[in-house]
């Protein structure tokens, strides 16, 4: 062992021995945004005034990774535009004949109307421990959306991988949805109207949680200050349902060819953007670590959209194809928000990146000193810098890309005291040593 390797690392060792910074935690919850998708006339976003102290709460609480949403949202009422991330304790409110559609990772997609004040109070993803060994983790989803004056109406994605637990709360109403399109009309100071299509809603009188009934497809219900005994009816016959485009939006549909054309004739190019967003295998939500790039490619038509990925541009080839270097922030949850525009109008793809923390610190967890085993082997675990190599008793560990390691050593087959040395070595060929005395004992 070298003096200057012993010099420069007495420091790192004194605080990996001292480290007591848990590594797992039984559950990790992850708050999540959503997008604007589209905006029209004035429409404004702010914190809601009780901002600070949510984010004084998570502070203390274990588990939270928070994602913040867009950086120009303050306090002070804003503008809000196209392709803004928000997120928990949002504030929208919107002006005379406009409009605002807002869509999370998930599909969910919510557009409110005109004159109409609404927030975002929760909107975050809790994944619990595995319950038994092997058996993947439940991933509840939890979203609530208030409604305090206007008009909206909302399309709930019913989701495969995940628990979505949605919720939409005006001042005398509140209503859970499973995978179902709401609509809400609430005039200020007086009653809520509730419609529901394409799947059931349960509904209850605010602060009566314990008296929810079912709003089915097609049918309505109308709660006034202080009611407590709700009636369904049908929704009226010739009732036209909203819809989630803004005024003045037209959907955008493939081109259909004409069964006689004329070969001369050129084809015409779409008016309407269409992203199509090809990720092959890779999910809704992209995995990776702290400094990676995570790269996004697809297909836009017409070829001459601009296209920008959470505000990086990209310059679609001749055939529409596109590709976008993304780095990867600090740890935690972050939209990717992928934007194309035309000269007539803005289309927006949203997905999910979870970076991953990366551990650096040098940390021994186990053996700890004085352990006790039954078997010829012990098991090596700990934290390095990525990249660097674990030789301990004649083997070498790998540490993985999260900054962890482990693995099972062989011990000398003699009962009795052994002294474990674990030597760390990074890229850079320095080192730290680590040492423990376990016991071996067979019974």
């Amino acid at each position: 062992m070298s003096a200057f390797r012993t010099k420069v690392f007495g420091t790192a060792l004194l605080l990996a021995l001292i480290s007591v910074w848990p590594i797992f935690a039984a559950d990790v919850v992850e708050e999540r945004a959503c997008t604007v998708t589209g905006v029209m006339g004035s429409v404004q976003v702010r914190y809601s005034p009780d901002y600070n102290k949510m984010r004084r709460e998570k502070a203390v609480a274990k588990g939270l990774l928070a994602v913040p949403a867009s950086g120009s949202i303050t306090e002070e009422w804003s503008d809000l535009r196209q392709g803004m991330a928000v997120g928990e304790k949002c504030e929208i409110k919107t002006g005379a004949e406009s409009e605002v559609r807002l869509e999370t990772a998930d599909g969910t997609v919510l557009r409110v109307e005109e004159n109409a004040l609404v927030e975002v109070a929760v909107l975050r993803a809790t994944t619990k421990k595995a319950k038994a060994k092997g058996a993947a983790p439940e991933t509840t989803v939890s979203a609530k959306f208030k409604l305090f004056y206007g008009n909206l109406v909302g399309n709930v994605k019913k989701l495969t991988h995940e628990r979505p637990d949605v919720r939409f709360e005006t001042p005398t109403a509140t209503a859970a949805i499973r995978g179902t399109v709401i609509e809400v009309e609430v005039a200020k100071n007086t009653n809520t109207l509730i419609r529901a299509f394409d799947g059931t809603i349960l509904v209850a009188p605010i602060g009566k949680k314990g008296k929810f009934i079912e709003v089915g497809d097609g049918k309505m219900v109308e709660i006034a200050p202080k009611q407590t005994a709700l009636v369904v009816r049908d929704v009226p016959k010739g009732y036209k349902r909203k819809v989630f485009l803004l005024k003045g939006e037209k959907p955008t549909a493939p081109i259909k060819e004409s069964k006689k054309s004329d070969k001369n004739e050129k084809p015409k190019e779409a008016v309407a953007v269409k992203l199509r967003l090809d990720l092959g295998d890779i999910p809704d939500t992209l995995s990776c670590y702290a400094g990676d790039t995570v790269m996004i490619d697809g297909v836009v038509t017409p070829a001459s959209a601009k296209i920008s990925v959470n505000g990086i541009a990209a310059a679609p080839g001749k055939d529409g194809a596109f590709k976008v270097a993304v780095p990867a922030p600090d740890s935690g949850m972050f939209p990717l928000n992928i934007i194309a525009e035309s000269e007539t109008m803005a289309e927006a793809v949203v997905r999910t990146m979870r970076v991953a923390y990366v551990h650096t610190a040098v940390r021994l967890i186990t053996p700890a000193e004085g352990d006790v085993v039954k078997k010829p082997v012990v098991l090596i675990s700990g934290t390095a810098e990525p990249g660097s190599k674990v030789n301990v008793l004649g083997v070498t560990l790998n540490v993985n890309r999260d900054g962890t390691f482990s693995g099972e050593v062989g011990l000398p087959p003699r009962e009795g005291t052994i002294k474990v040395q674990v030597e760390i070595v990074n890229r850079d060929d320095a080192a730290v040593w680590i040492e423990r005395n376990i016991k071996y004992k067979k019974k």
